[in-house]
């Protein structure tokens, strides 16, 4: 019994020294973090899980002592079954966590009168959509606006500019425009043609509203668009 309770607790101070580890690696860079998980794969190599301070989780491969660290930018394709399977639960469980937080940040930081809102036809649910004039992906959602009215009780659009000043200027055209359109036909009209090349903007017009919003954007982890959020 007593060999047992000293195997146990040898383990538990070997995790901790683990963590404690990686995270002094990573102090030695000048980066503050928090281990939220390690998981062993073999006698040499585990996967861990580290949280910035600004929320976002990102799976990394880590030697068990905690003195080294290999980012992984996606799930990678392994030999032995067990390691692929430790390795997807990993990643699911910070892609997962990342999208709840990035979801909350811009519910919390977005103004509410930055959405515009178009009203369906279903009682409950809505989807809000963080799109860029210039996304040829942003464009094949706003194409399927009328379906999603039927399945959602609103439809709430977010405009941005991520993809350069040309994005920053077609966002602040579309604030400033909607206001004059009353009618949600009109309205739902005129967001298909902010995707039409014909779509330009020959005025000066001010976009640091937009710049600050695309600055709330990005720190809240939205790392492409379209960006999609679904509220039950």
């Amino acid at each position: 019994m007593k060999k047992i309770l000293f195997c146990m607790m040898f383990c538990i101070l070997q995790a901790y020294d683990i963590k404690e580890n990686i995270i002094k690696t990573f102090k030695d860079e000048d980066i503050d973090v928090k281990v939220i998980l390690v998981e062993k794969l073999n006698s040499g190599l585990g996967i861990a899980i580290i949280e910035q301070i600004n929320g976002i989780q990102i799976p990394v491969f880590v030697t068990n002592d905690g003195h080294n660290v290999m980012g992984i930018s996606e799930p990678l394709i392994l030999s032995n079954q067990t390691y692929q399977d430790i390795m997807r639960s990993v990643y699911k469980k910070a892609m997962e966590h990342n999208k709840k937080h990035t979801d909350m940040l811009l519910m919390q930081k977005v103004n509410a009168n930055m959405w515009i809102t178009l009203n369906g036809d279903a009682k409950k649910a809505s989807v809000y959509l963080v799109l860029d004039a210039n996304c040829r992906y942003c464009k094949q959602e706003i194409l399927k606006i009328e379906e999603m009215l039927k399945d959602y009780k609103e439809v709430k659009i977010l405009f941005c500019g991520l993809l350069g000043a040309d994005s920053l200027q077609k966002a602040a055209k579309v604030y400033k425009d909607i206001t004059r359109l009353k009618n949600q036909n009109e309205k739902i009209d005129f967001l298909k043609s902010v995707f039409d090349s014909g779509f330009v903007v020959n005025e000066k017009i001010d976009t640091k509203t937009i710049e600050s919003l695309s600055e709330i954007i990005i720190q809240a982890g939205v790392t492409g668009v379209p960006y999609i959020i679904i509220n039950d």
